[in-house]
């Protein structure tokens, strides 16, 4: 139980600087943009390189962290991440600081794989729900990097010096927290034993698989666009004050925090598919009640229950893909990702898109509508309850 709380701590204190480094570059793009003379257009397209190497750090993820383990990955690809923060502050042009950022997007990718699959491990080894508590570290780093950069640039702090002491902090914060990890060999795909027959070889997608990115990427979706949206619809539709305006986001992201750290505690309780598919009507309900109020008020309120709905629903759906038998808990992992993370890349431009059409009003209806859809297929979830003694091949092999 010792290693357990250990690596615990080690792998929430990875979690909370894999939000801080994202947060960092986050916080200082419009420094970033300003500095190299980018149009909207071109930050754009810069951001959709990031958004590639995401996608494609997932696939390097599913085939790397299998092979050498999760703690070994991170040993190696949390350092990296944390140095590839550096680059774009230094990039000379659109070209060169999309090459930075796909390579950003590969790294961060590739490190979230590993945290998750050893979260896995983690949380088998505990006997009891962990992941959503987990994820709200990431959640708690990502507001830190947001405050710190809203504080660099404040003070006039360039983006070169900003990102180097990050990077630097976030280097040896993770050498320590990779030390307190379980070893590699707790979600290292294992060999064979010569005399036993090989395995068949399982279905790269199954229909369970399938049905989790699905999942994923309505909530992701949900998230997204209302990440992107919510200050606007606040202001231009609703008529609130520019100050009110971003404490509905504000307020969003704080109950996406607490709705993390209780998250676990619900699905202990109640079980994944009752949680989940409770978090998703309130979510749902949010939602809708932001938009039929048609007041700051109630936009407020309807912000303030998405966030707690939508808290720890990706990281009910990553249990259970973990669970998964037939395939390491990386490579489920990482393929339901790459279909749920699509989401926060289509959410906010189908939101847009809609809303030239039917009005901002009636396009947040649509992720509404999804996450009640998503909720009728909560039993796909039930997996994440599976009671497995560690290591249990079909869950962390």
């Amino acid at each position: 139980m010792r290693e357990t709380r250990r690596a615990r701590v080690g792998l929430s204190v990875i979690l909370f600087l894999t939000g801080l480094i994202f947060a960092s570059w986050a916080a200082r793009i419009p420094a970033v943009k300003d500095g190299l003379s980018l149009g909207d257009g071109g930050l754009a397209a810069v951001l959709m390189a990031e958004h590639l190497g995401s996608v494609l750090g997932l696939q390097v993820g599913a085939m790397v962290v299998p092979r050498l383990g999760s703690r070994a990955t991170l040993r190696v690809f949390l350092p990296l991440f944390s140095v590839a923060l550096i680059p774009p502050a230094l990039a000379g042009g659109m070209q060169s600081l999309a090459v930075c950022l796909v390579l950003f997007g590969i790294l961060n990718s590739v490190a979230d794989v590993a945290v998750n699959s050893h979260g896995a491990a983690v949380e088998v080894r505990h006997g009891q729900p962990l992941f959503s508590g987990l994820h709200a570290m990431h959640s708690v780093g990502v507001i830190a990097g947001a405050g710190i950069g809203s504080l660099a640039a404040y003070a006039g702090l360039g983006t070169r010096p900003h990102f180097a002491v990050v990077a630097l902090a976030c280097l040896a914060g993770g050498a320590a927290a990779a030390r307190l990890l379980f070893p590699s060999t707790v979600d290292m795909r294992r060999r064979p034993e010569p005399e036993r027959a090989p395995a068949p070889r399982p279905k790269r997608w199954s229909a369970q698989l399938t049905t989790l990115g699905l999942l994923a990427f309505c909530c992701t979706l949900a998230e997204g666009s209302v990440g992107d949206w919510s200050s606007v619809f606040l202001r231009d539709e609703l008529g609130a004050s520019p100050g009110v305006a971003a404490l509905g986001f504000g307020a969003f992201a704080t109950m996406m925090v607490v709705g993390r750290f209780t998250g676990d505690r619900l699905r202990q309780r109640y079980g994944a598919v009752p949680a989940f598919r409770g978090a998703l009507l309130c979510a749902a309900a949010g939602l809708l009640i932001g938009v039929i109020g048609q007041t700051p008020t109630a936009g407020m309120i309807g912000f303030t229950l998405l966030g707690a709905g939508l808290s720890y629903t990706l990281p009910t759906v990553l249990a259970a893909a973990s669970r998964l038998p037939g395939q390491s808990a990386a490579t489920s992992v990482a393929r339901v990702a790459t279909i749920g993370y699509l989401g926060f890349s289509v959410g906010p431009g189908l939101i847009g898109a809609a809303a030239q059409v039917v009005g901002l009003s009636a396009a947040l209806v649509v992720p509404a509508l999804l996450l009640l859809v998503t909720a009728a297929a909560a039993r796909a979830v039930s997996v994440a309850d599976r009671r497995v003694t560690a290591p249990d091949e079909s869950v962390v092999a």
